[in-house]
């Protein structure tokens, strides 16, 4: 086998946090954004009673009266002894709701199924979901949901026991519409496959939400340009993480590091994934960027989606993205 890989990136900004919202149209399915601040009371074991405020971004679909939270990137502005604490949606659950009717005002219920990463207490899941609800006037919405369920209890991913460490008592979260941002990208990716390496070109696009400094990415789709013996190939996001991202600062100009975590889908090589993201990095001088960004990642290794061994298929070793804003998108000129 020979050669060569994907990736590549783009670039722009995003954020975390914790609650709903949902789609545009009564009909079909619409990727939509939310930004959130979220005030969360419960209980630490060993800790006792916290309040934690959380900030960030989410995307979900909607079709019909079915709401379905696709993407959703959480940090904890007053973690104290639990942090740093982020949240995203736990893949091995699907974070699924309702609305009441297709009319405004309507009834939004939403189902939450989170998991919570604490450098002290490491990797918590819950059986039970957090579920808001709040009453809407418009698609995506401006409102406050509150939790509309009881205790539910975190544990340590992997504990056979579910020994309670965080328990959550109460939600309240402040929801409005998150401008969604759009980037064409043009990516050189030098990679491994064996003992060959290769260089291939993929260009395609890219949506993010922008949230303060913190940068979320929704989706991408990337095609090769000159996939040789790998065959057809294109690269997605890879719905187990959130492919986040921050800005340096505030105003412009400003140093974006960007991580993505990636499925490559290879005609030859199948579907593959890796555990660790794809880092990259440039200067901007607007948002959306017209930037070149560079990986700063060490190489990162792509196995086969369902293999247990993960064994290394392809290795990314080098990453330089090209990213412009869609013809027409000005973007917010540096100070």
């Amino acid at each position: 086998m020979k050669s060569s890989r994907i990736l590549s990136l783009l670039a722009l900004v995003l954020a975390l946090v914790a609650t709903p919202a949902f789609a545009a149209s009564t009909g079909g399915s619409n990727l939509q954004g939310v930004q959130i601040t979220s005030q969360v009371q419960g209980t630490a074991t060993g800790v006792g009673p916290v309040n934690i405020t959380f900030t960030g971004s989410a995307a979900h679909t909607q079709t019909g009266l079915n709401v379905l939270f696709t993407v959703k990137q959480l940090v904890a502005v007053n973690p104290g002894v639990l942090g740093p604490l982020s949240a995203s949606l736990n893949p091995n659950r699907a974070s699924t709701g309702t609305l009441s009717s297709t009319t405004f005002p309507t009834q939004h219920r939403q189902n939450f199924f989170l998991r919570i990463k604490s450098d002290t207490q490491g990797t918590l899941i819950s059986d039970l979901p957090l579920t808001l609800s709040a009453t809407i006037q418009s698609s995506p919405p401006t409102a406050t949901y509150k939790s509309a369920t009881g205790n539910v209890v975190f544990y340590r991913e992997g504990d056979p026991n579910k020994q309670p460490v965080l328990t959550v008592a109460s939600v309240t979260s402040d929801v409005k519409p998150a401008a969604t941002q759009t980037v064409n990208i043009s990516s050189l990716v030098t990679a491994s496959v064996g003992s060959s390496t290769a260089t291939i070109q993929f260009v395609g696009s890219a949506n993010n939400l922008v949230s303060g400094k913190n940068v979320l990415f929704i989706a991408k789709q990337l095609t090769a340009v000159n996939p040789g013996p790998l065959g057809a190939t294109t690269a997605t996001l890879d719905s187990r993480q959130s492919s986040a991202g921050t800005l340096g600062s505030d105003t412009f100009p400003t140093t974006h590091t960007q991580s993505f975590f990636l499925q490559i889908q290879s005609q030859n090589l199948g579907t593959l994934i890796a555990d660790a993201p794809v880092v990259l990095s440039a200067t901007i001088q607007r948002c959306p960027p017209t930037a070149t960004y560079k990986s700063i990642s060490q190489p990162v290794s792509f196995y086969r989606q369902g293999d247990p061994t993960k064994q290394t298929v392809l290795t990314v070793q080098n990453v330089e993205s090209d990213v412009t804003p869609p013809s027409g998108q000005a973007g917010q000129a540096a100070n």
